[in-house]
């Protein structure tokens, strides 16, 4: 009778134990579903969070869609979705780009860092003869403010039988382009902002935006990758440049890079000097460009002093079709 009554109670622990795991199992599973729907949901109203939202969540997101502009229709966001915040000095910047087979993949990554970008207005200046569809169509998808401009190298800075990157100066006289855009769109005292000059290969990190936005007259900072150095540029002291870590030309007066300052717009629309000169010599654009407009002890140092790295020059690797003449691409073939 013991034995009988003993097997009783195992079996009915047995039984009893099956069911908390089998019930345990089923509660995990639906937890696990619920959390799933929660995080590709983003919220109990369908709504996706974007990295805006969660980044900068207190302020505007970013629009779904955005339009190309030309020089008479430079806003590229509709004004009933602008989220530019008038409290937010804008940066304005400068983008020369021209045709090539890495050309939209350059700028569909430097679109989508820029979108994390709060009150950002980008100018691309093409060099051609006319805003190509395919420059157009890019900034249509690209949620980011932006204008659309053009300017074809002049002839005397295309020498014959040259590669793309062996023209002389090449860029200046695109950014020239979107200087003059600027002074025929905006007066001293219209908005508060600061002027960039950020070329499309570069590789860029959000904070340098933020570290550039409050600059009173020309701002200043170190360039990865840059004259033959893992980072060149500027060495500084509170605030203030002392000295320069630069392997090429160290003689130059401002020996830095096209990404390594950025300038008050002010400074841009009031001093009609401060344009770049693309029949100087090799490599002297930025110091000509920074003599017309400040002195070495103006600068202001940024990104911790000089001590921190937020952008790099990587230029992006030519890309050898070898076999586009054999076996044509018909993916993607507008152009």
């Amino acid at each position: 009778m013991e034995m009988t009554e003993g097997k009783i109670k195992w079996v009915f622990f047995l039984f009893s134990f099956s069911m908390f795991t089998f019930c345990l199992g089923w509660w995990l599973h639906t937890c696990e579903s619920l959390c799933s729907k929660e995080c590709f949901l983003g919220s109990p109203d369908n709504s996706f969070t974007t990295a805006q939202d969660f980044q900068f969540n207190t302020h505007d997101t970013i629009p779904a869609a955005t339009s190309g502009a030309t020089e008479d229709s430079s806003d590229s966001v509709s004004p009933a979705t602008d989220p530019f915040n008038s409290t937010l000095p804008t940066i304005f910047m400068i983008t020369p780009t021209y045709a090539r087979a890495t050309q939209k993949a350059d700028l569909t990554r430097l679109c989508q860092t820029l979108m994390h970008v709060r009150n950002l207005h980008w100018i691309i200046i093409e060099d051609s003869d006319s805003e190509t569809p395919l420059v157009t169509r890019f900034l249509k998808r690209c949620r980011v403010k932006s204008s659309q401009l053009n300017r074809k190298t002049s002839s005397k800075l295309q020498p014959p039988k040259v590669s793309a990157k062996g023209h002389k100066n090449r860029g200046a006289e695109q950014r020239n382009v979107g200087l003059d855009w600027l002074r025929e769109n905006y007066k001293p005292g219209d908005v508060t902002g600061v002027v960039y000059f950020g070329d499309d290969d570069n590789t860029y990190d959000i904070q340098l935006f933020e570290e550039m936005r409050y600059t009173n007259k020309v701002s200043i900072w170190p360039v990865g990758l840059a004259g033959g150095l893992k980072a060149e540029g500027p060495i500084c002291e509170n605030g203030r440049v002392k000295k320069w870590h630069v392997g090429w030309s160290p003689g130059r007066k401002f020996p830095v890079d096209m990404a390594a300052f950025a300038v008050n717009l002010d400074i841009i629309l009031t001093n009609s000097k401060a344009r770049l000169n693309p029949f100087g010599p090799g490599g002297h654009l930025e110091p000509e460009f920074l003599s017309a407009i400040t002195t070495v002890p103006e600068l202001e140092a940024k990104a911790d002093d000089c001590t921190k790295v937020y952008v790099w020059h990587t230029q992006t690797a030519r890309a050898y079709l070898v076999n586009e003449k054999r076996l044509p691409t018909t993916i993607e073939v507008k152009k």
